[in-house]
């Protein structure tokens, strides 16, 4: 588990442009890319000289496997654009404005972190398909024991960087993540040593264990992305289908890229010990 000493300062994240360059190395353009390159290579190559492609100009049969095989690849080209990640992306009609992204932002920062883990005992039974002369083995649940980290010892706080809108691109999408940490490595030890404890406790009781460990927080409705803003100017689905049939769909996705900002968002908690804070302060009255 680690740590975050207190004298760690909250710094400022901006959400800067999407770089040409960077635009081009988005992953969702190497298949499409490459897909759409043989297409015009082998059509190219075809009007320009049948030989090149092993056809002759008396043989009609092979200008039939030509035109299928042209055809099965533009099939699987429109078949990738369908399953693309932008199509989802172009298909969300209600985008979050700026402002209330801001307005989330500082709902996580407020709220309250939970800690838990559970584990899940279970074993397998074999038991008789429908089918003839088959079995499938079927999961039985023993025991399903979920527990919240006890955190009345410490206090905690939030080092949440603060996210600030630079961007020119109307459209923004953010990922969001959340994590928690210890002020001191005593703490983010004794943390480790209890939730040993806890899985351990109950490996004995069936044949397979499930550990599950997560982190809620109280009160808000985690998203793990968000699109925010508007859609550019052109960068709409019709607009996508029509570039994708005219074996535009890569350049597209790079315009698309180009004019859309990138930001990763991590609220991120601090459990600090709650009997260090008040003796502090009492050394600082005494002071006063």
């Amino acid at each position: 588990m680690p740590f975050i000493p207190e004298q760690r300062r909250i710094s400022s994240q901006y959400v800067q442009d999407t770089k040409l360059r960077e635009a081009f190395q988005w992953r969702e353009t190497w298949k499409c890319f490459v897909l759409t390159m043989v297409i015009i290579i082998f059509i190219l190559g075809v009007l320009r000289d049948p030989s090149n492609v092993g056809l002759s100009k008396n043989n009609w049969l092979e200008y039939i496997y030509c035109i299928l095989g042209c055809l099965f690849l533009y099939i699987f080209y429109i078949v990738e654009c369908r399953y693309s990640e932008i199509v989802w992306d172009l298909a969300e009609t209600d985008l979050m404005p700026i402002s209330a992204v801001s307005e989330y932002i500082v709902r996580l920062k407020r709220a309250e972190p939970h800690v838990w883990w559970q584990a899940s005992c279970y074993h397998f039974v074999e038991q008789k398909s429908p089918r003839r002369n088959s079995r499938q083995m079927t999961r039985v649940n023993m025991q399903v024991t979920r527990v919240s980290f006890d955190h009345r010892n410490f206090g905690y706080t939030d080092i949440s960087d603060y996210l600030v809108f630079c961007q020119k691109s109307p459209l923004v999408k953010i990922e969001f993540s959340k994590g928690f940490a210890f002020a001191r490595p005593r703490h983010a030890e004794e943390f480790e040593n209890i939730r040993g404890e806890f899985f351990s406790a109950h490996e004995p009781v069936d044949d397979h264990i499930e550990k599950k460990e997560g982190l809620d927080l109280a009160g808000v409705e985690f998203e793990d992305y968000i699109c925010a803003g508007r859609f550019p100017r052109f960068i709409n689905t019709t607009t996508y289908w029509i570039c994708s049939f005219l074996l535009l769909s890569w350049p597209y996705r790079v315009y698309v890229n180009y004019n859309t900002s990138y930001a990763h968002y991590t609220s991120h908690f601090r459990y600090i010990d709650l009997h260090r804070i008040w003796y502090r302060n009492k050394l600082i009255n005494e002071q006063m």
